[in-house]
């Protein structure tokens, strides 16, 4: 089909816009704020649509202020994001809940930096048109694909209950990010669960040939820095810098909100109508606090249930570090 690799390649890069460096102090602490720029880059991984604060810091030298190297590599979704992390090929990864629960469950090494948005429509239903899915039961007995363990793979599972479905009523095909949004170009699925940003980017690209059907407020969902242990403390000082410009991308973002937009359509080669639609999606904060506890512990819910494990006795609470988000931002912490 003309056109559907450029289509591909487009979606792929859209997901890129996440994360930062520096390293800054408190008020009336200056002078530690000085710190010998790193001479490696600060590897990001990035995934969902949670990076407008990111893409301030990119497109306004934040980073560079704060005197760190920052490489961003885009990933589809925050899973595969998170697991480019795991395997070692970034240093911090971007991520909703979903994923941050599982790995969180699994693993006594995994942590959460800060919170950096929300959103209650971040997933999405895409079919092509003669599928004919204008409603959610519309799906039933057709070759539906998402991302095992990922946001818009929990958000199909709750829309699917609240039309009294399950994904034994239709034929579910797990696949990774890249290959997920492949296999709908080639039209080897009738509708895939994704991503806003994916949905909205197939939406321009197709035009009438596909449809959209969400859910806004069937689930909300946060997104999330996180990072190994062993990563935090070989490179808590990046780490700091990356925070100290976030806070001021997000400062910008609130002072200057249709210039962080534009940014924001540049640096990720969206559309303005993409950007707007997005914008109006998400709330970009850095932020940790007791709601996200609760929704990390949901989705493990979620998860073992599904996969029939033991209940697992972990807090969320316990895996954040609000350390460096109390230096810039103490009023961000609430727990």
């Amino acid at each position: 089909m003309t056109g559907l690799k450029g289509a591909a390649i487009l979606i792929t890069a859209i997901f890129a816009g996440f994360l930062l460096g520096c390293t800054q102090n408190p008020p009336g602490q200056g002078a530690e704020s000085k710190a010998t720029p790193a001479t490696e880059p600060l590897k990001i991984c990035t995934g969902t649509t949670y990076s407008i604060l990111v893409t301030i810091a990119e497109q306004k030298g934040l980073f560079a202020k704060e005197g760190l190297k920052v490489e961003l590599k885009p990933y589809a979704l925050g899973r595969d994001a998170m697991e480019a992390m795991l395997a070692g090929n970034c240093d911090i990864a971007t991520s909703a809940d979903t994923p941050v629960a599982d790995f969180g469950t699994k693993r006594d090494d995994l942590r959460i930096i800060t919170g950096i948005a929300k959103s209650d429509r971040l997933s999405a239903i895409v079919s092509w048109k003669n599928a004919e899915v204008h409603k959610v039961r519309d799906m039933k007995g057709l070759r539906i694909g998402v991302t095992k363990g990922t946001a818009p793979h929990f958000f199909l599972d709750l829309v699917l209950n609240k039309n009294r479905m399950t994904e034994k009523d239709v034929q579910l095909q797990f696949m990774k990010g890249n290959e997920l949004h492949q296999a709908f170009l080639e039209r080897k699925l009738d509708a895939i669960v994704t991503t806003d940003m994916n949905a909205y980017s197939l939406k321009e690209k197709f035009g009438n040939e596909v449809v959209v059907v969400d859910d806004p407020g069937i689930v909300l969902n946060h997104g999330y820095l996180t990072v190994l242990d062993a990563t935090l403390q070989k490179k808590k000082g990046d780490i700091n810098r990356m925070m100290a410009a976030l806070t001021k991308a997000e400062l910008m973002l609130n002072e200057k909100p249709e210039e962080a937009k534009q940014l924001f359509s540049a640096y990720l080669k969206t559309s303005p109508a993409i950007s707007e639609q997005i914008w109006e999606n998400i709330t970009p904060k850095l932020s940790l606090d007791a709601a996200m506890v609760l929704t990390l512990e949901d989705n493990a819910r979620w998860l073992r249930e599904r996969e029939g494990g033991k209940a697992v006795n972990k807090s969320f609470k316990s895996i954040m570090v609000p350390e460096m988000l109390q230096k810039v931002s103490p009023q961000s912490v609430n727990f």
